[in-house]
């Protein structure tokens, strides 16, 4: 279980072999798979990047031919139940 990110800045000390640990720090809401890390001046920025899966890609590419293709027909399902109102 992650802990929650303190409200002021922490300390974090180095493991014997130059590391520090940042799990505190992940996103709660993102399945971070990766950091993109840069510098700026004295500052170290670490970004939390989230990947899709080489299958989600294969299975949106697969799901596009298909309709392409005319082998998928429209459904009879409202989705409208999954849209948040906020993201319209």
């Amino acid at each position: 279980m992650r802990k929650q990110v303190p409200p002021k800045p922490v300390r974090l000390p180095l493991d014997t072999r130059n590391r520090v640990c940042l799990t505190q720090f992940l996103p709660k809401d993102l399945d971070v798979s990766s950091y993109r890390a840069y510098q700026e001046g004295n500052k170290i920025i670490l970004e939390p990047l989230v990947e899709i899966s080489a299958d989600t890609i294969n299975s949106v590419k697969n799901g596009l031919a298909d309709i392409e293709a005319g082998r998928v027909s429209e459904l009879d399902r409202d989705f409208s139940e999954f849209l948040n109102d906020d993201e319209i």
